[in-house]
């Protein structure tokens, strides 16, 4: 089974999506590391569709070419900022929930050790976020009625 995958760029969306074959409810915003939005990190949303998750990869660069060079890479996201970030990954929230339905959203770093770190969950609509992290994102989330 393969995931449909593809690059977004609308909506004031950049990244990538992949979706599982059979409908799903529930979904995941990765943050890539600071190389972007590249194969590797395409490999791992992929990954997660078949598992049956909707796995959304934003890339904070907003479609600028990859860079491979770490020093390159580490000048690049020093543009980079908390409420940039904030505010576009509440954007793929907003997508996910609104445009692909879905109901249970979480979001996790894809850290540079290449081991995924959730760092915020919005468990099911309660409005409870993911604890014990050190850091986290929190995006304003009405709970479900």
């Amino acid at each position: 089974m393969s995931p449909k995958s593809q690059d977004i760029k609308q909506l004031g969306l950049f990244g990538f999506l992949a979706q599982p074959d059979a409908p799903t409810k529930s979904g995941v915003v990765i943050l890539p590391t600071i190389f972007g939005v590249n194969a590797f990190v395409r490999g791992y949303a992929e990954t997660l569709a078949r598992a049956g998750l909707a796995a959304a990869v934003w890339d904070p660069y907003e479609g600028l070419p990859l860079i491979t060079d770490y020093e390159e890479s580490k000048t690049r996201s020093r543009s980079l900022s908390d409420s940039g970030m904030q505010s576009n990954v509440k954007k793929w929230v907003d997508y996910m929930e609104n445009d692909l339905t879905l109901t249970s959203i979480g979001a996790f770093l894809y850290l540079m050790d290449y081991a995924a770190r959730p760092i915020c969950a919005d468990c099911g609509g309660t409005g409870e976020k993911n604890k014990g992290v050190r850091r986290r994102l929190s995006i304003d989330r009405k709970p479900a009625a």
